[in-house]
């Protein structure tokens, strides 16, 4: 074991915890308040009094432990001393996917060679309203009051490229700044081709005094270089201290996540002071350039100095202000290197003069040498990470038990001889079994912590498998002297390390969530609306369901809050990219895993899949029974109460069972006479219509088993899902598209206004899938989209009948492939059809009948607006 850091007396008067001589005072103050009447004897010879001294030094030692460092603590019980690879490290969850203008800049100037980046909004297409009809056309009508209707979130990117770039090299940065962009696009926005930024070129003309002894030349180049900068700031990636040291806006230094908001960039960070300044201006005042030239080294005066602004052809532009010399919209002002002079003069004498053109080479390769110190500067690789605090390796979970330390005549070495011994060490145990369990749990305090994605999976699989790991531990002291003794082990409760454990916590779920809740509280996320609502809807087994729904949404957490508000990547031309895929928005992801929904995926939802493992057999008399089998152990977790007469009827019952068992109200509990618990599905009036053979010991296990069977079904045969849909990008193209039309109802909160597609999203759900067919879970589903979408985005919410969505699905489909340029089926009648789908989908809520008044308690809410009158299905769309 390390040396122990020496303890001061300041120490000790902060902390009494950690002064033993002050325990052993507190303690024998006690006891002289509690029993001092009858035990007087107080001294060192008394056994009492020894125990407590004892007891004072180690609960000293004790505090001395929990008092290091938290560092030393996590790398002495991380794995191999490892305590990063345990925890989120800063560059995994401080940084988001770009979200403003200013983080997208970030990204196109993190590409080797482009300098600087800008994007400006792209007005139109402008559309025409009709106030008489309330449509939109892409031409105007002439009808009295039209107005036009100007959509928006298409921005144009502008680069700036390394002066070094070739033709070539240019077009490949090009192009990879237009991938970066589709790779990071925000919801709702969308981006034109790149390209180069023009400029508007200004000629320098001035008359510099020099200070005595200033080299012309070095001036001169310094100057140039000056006035270069000045119109075309650099852009310097900070390393990390760098950052860090920057001052915020409140002029202290910043903080380690304001450092890392933003996009996670390669080459360092971007100030955002700095990234600001170099927007592109609308007007350049020269009094600024002046202040910047008056701090060259060697300047000691401008004489006279003139910005003049240049056209295309080279010539000189007419300027009505001199102090104020506007700049053309969309241009980059930059230093004109072919025009402009320069006259230097010393103790009022011209010492040199010459056209900028025509400078010296001497002042020529002095300047160059100083562009390539800013280019060594921005090509240098920065990638900043933050260290985590390195502790040190101790054996911090070590515990020499108190019964060691007494003398060697109170014979606790030899506890068999004498039976007193044996029932001090017995009393001893309760002090040296409290400690060790205090030592034992810090020693697994980097496992408890960690959210390192395997140990998700562990538990997950764990929690699955009927499994509860512990988070409190404790340690049989098998180093005792007959220890055998203390620890009476029976058959049914072995007192091992497991065994103490269970005793010690005898149900760990609550513990476990609680710390979980922690973890996620950390990352700023809060999963206890969602996993109250799935409790009280339809069962947690336990709790086991939401214990698996937080650890799932811990593994995964890096990414659901980073890619929030990322959009899908909409020009993917793979067919793994299109259907049955992952490329889906972060926010149809992060959506999933909050709603519980297995599989996010982009796939059919209209109909759902049974795989190989729900099975329809023929049996010996013609007739025909199903089986639904778990697909890694092959264990029949249903089957049917009954044979039917076709295979066509047996599968149209085994869907309905899979549908009754993933809903809380689909189950049938029962009893035996024996005290065996089972259950059965049933229909909604009732009737049996599967069952699982198998008998449970306890109400507990059977719950577990259909928490267990609910969470199965609902991963492998659950249709539950949704599809997002931005509607900026439905936007017309070419004249003659189709086109959405607003909703002009005062009445109507999620689609009011002229424009029917800027910041707009459409999010279809299927009614009738697994729990998205019950009222209250939809009512949830709705209050948590809408807490999730960014606020600048409205979207609408819709719950599809099965027709419906079979006609919404195959109309999207067929308009991915489209808009990714991956088929080229009629344009007009793909978007013709996928618009009217995205304008009929409609609300399908769930039926009921209306109930008298002297119906029987209790009678089911019929709510308006989340109700449907009757039991027919929805009409199909016209």
């Amino acid at each position: 074991m390390s040396e122990p850091v020496p303890l001061r007396r300041a120490d000790l008067a902060a902390e009494p915890a950690l002064d033993w001589r002050a325990l052993f005072a507190d303690g024998l103050a006690q006891l002289r308040a509690l029993c001092g009447a009858r035990w007087t004897d107080h001294h060192l010879h008394d056994p009492g009094i020894t125990t407590l001294e004892l007891a004072s030094h180690a609960l000293a030692d004790l505090a001395y432990r929990g008092g290091l460092p938290l560092a030393d603590w996590l790398a002495s019980s991380a794995p191999q001393g490892d305590a990063a690879a345990t925890f989120w490290q800063a560059q995994d969850v401080l940084p988001q996917s770009p979200w403003t203008l200013r983080d997208l800049r970030k990204c196109l100037i993190d590409i080797d060679g482009i300098r600087n980046a800008w994007l400006h909004e792209v007005p139109g297409p402008v559309l025409w309203l009709n106030p008489r009809t309330g449509e939109l056309a892409q031409t105007p009508s002439g009808e009295p009051g039209e107005r036009p209707v100007s959509l928006q979130g298409r921005w144009q990117p502008l680069l700036e490229y390394d002066e070094r770039l070739n033709a070539e090299q240019r077009a490949e940065r090009q192009a990879e700044a237009a991938a970066a962009l589709q790779v990071r696009r925000p919801l709702c926005l969308d981006f034109l081709p790149p390209e180069t930024v023009p400029v508007q070129r200004f000629a320098l003309c001035a008359e510099v005094a020099l200070a005595d002894g200033a080299d012309a030349r070095t001036t001169a180049a310094r100057l140039l270089h000056t006035a270069h900068r000045t119109l075309a700031p650099l852009l310097r990636p900070l390393t990390l201290d760098e950052a860090l040291a920057r001052p915020g806006p409140d002029g202290q230094p910043r903080r380690v996540d304001e450092v890392f908001e933003g996009p996670w960039l390669s080459h360092g960070f971007l100030d955002d002071g700095e990234l600001d300044a170099s927007e592109l201006p609308a007007m350049l005042r020269l009094s600024d350039l002046i202040n910047a030239l008056m701090d060259v080294p060697g300047v000691e005066g401008l004489r006279d100095i003139r910005l003049q602004p240049l056209g295309e052809d080279g010539f000189a532009l007419p300027t009505d202000d001199p102090w104020r010399l506007p700049v053309r919209p969309g241009h980059a002002p930059r230093l004109a290197w072919d025009s402009g002079r320069l006259v230097l003069s010393q103790r009022g004498l011209v010492v040199a003069g010459w056209h900028v053109a025509e400078m010296p080479e001497e002042v020529r390769s002095a300047l160059q040498a100083l562009l390539d110190a800013d280019h060594a500067i921005t090509d240098t690789l920065r990638q900043p990470q933050l260290p985590q605090p390195a502790g040190r390796v101790r054996p911090l979970s070590a515990h020499r038990p108190l019964q060691h330390d007494f003398p060697e005549l109170y014979g606790l070495a030899r506890p068999d001889q004498d039976a007193r011994v044996r029932q001090f060490q017995g009393y001893l145990l309760f002090i040296d079994q409290w400690m060790t369990n205090q030592l034992a749990q810090a020693a697994q305090l980097a496992q408890l912590y960690s959210v390192a994605p395997t140990r998700m999976q562990a538990l997950t699989e764990a929690w699955m498998g009927g499994a509860t790991p512990p988070t409190l531990l404790a340690r049989r002291l098998s180093e005792l002297p007959g220890h055998e003794a203390l620890y009476r082990d029976t058959p049914e409760q072995p007192l091992d390390d497991a065994g103490l454990t269970r005793l010690l916590e005898p149900d760990p779920r609550p513990r476990q969530a609680a710390l979980l809740d922690h973890l996620l509280a950390r990352a700023g996320e809060d999963m206890g609306a969602q996993v109250e609502a799935l409790q009280q809807a339809f069962g947690s087994g336990g709790g086991l369901d939401a214990l698996i729904e937080r650890a799932r949404f811990l593994a995964e957490l890096p990414r659901l809050g980073a890619e929030r508000g990322l959009a899908y990547q909409q020009h993917r031309r793979e067919p793994e990219m299109l259907w049955n895929s992952d490329n889906i928005s972060g926010l149809e992801r992060r959506l999933a895993r909050l709603l519980g929904i297995a599989n996010p995926q982009r796939r059919s939802l209209s109909v759902v899949a049974h795989d190989t493992y729900a099975e329809v057999d023929a049996t010996p008399g013609d007739e025909f029974r199903f089986r639904v089998r778990d697909a890694v152990s092959g264990k029949i977790l249903l089957s049917s109460s009954t044979h039917y007469a076709s295979p066509e009827a047996a599968q149209a019952e085994m869907m309905a069972a899979v549908e009754r068992a993933q809903g809380a109200d689909g189950y049938q509990r029962r009893q035996t006479l024996d005290g065996r618990h089972y259950f059965n599905i049933v229909d909604a009036g009732g009737e049996v219509i599967a069952r699982r053979i198998e008998y449970f010991a306890g109400p507990e296990a059977m719950e577990q088993a259909i928490s267990h069977l609910q969470r199965y079904l609902r991963e492998h045969y659950s249709g539950e899902g949704l599809y997002l849909i931005e509607l900026p990008l439905l936007r017309p193209e070419q004249p003659g598209d189709p086109l959405l039309q607003p909703c002009l109802d005062e009445g109507c909160g999620d689609c009011d206004g002229d424009d029917p597609y800027s910041w707009r999203l459409l999010i279809v759900l299927p009614s009738y899938a697994g729990r998205f067919a019950h009222p209250a879970f939809r009512a949830h589903a709705e209050q948590q989209i809408r807490r999730e979408v960014p606020a600048h985005l409205l979207p609408r919410i819709c719950w599809a009948s099965p027709l419906a969505m079979a006609e919404f699905e195959g109309a999207y489909r067929d308009w991915l492939a489209l808009h990714a340029g991956a088929a080229a089926p009629p344009r007009a009648q793909v978007l013709t059809r996928f618009l009217r789908a995205v304008t009929e989908v409609r609300n399908t809520h769930p039926a009921q009948r209306l109930t008298d008044c002297v119906a029987e308690l209790p009678r089911p809410a019929f709510v308006l607006g989340r109700s449907a009158l009757g039991t027919e299905p929805p009409p199909p769309l016209a």
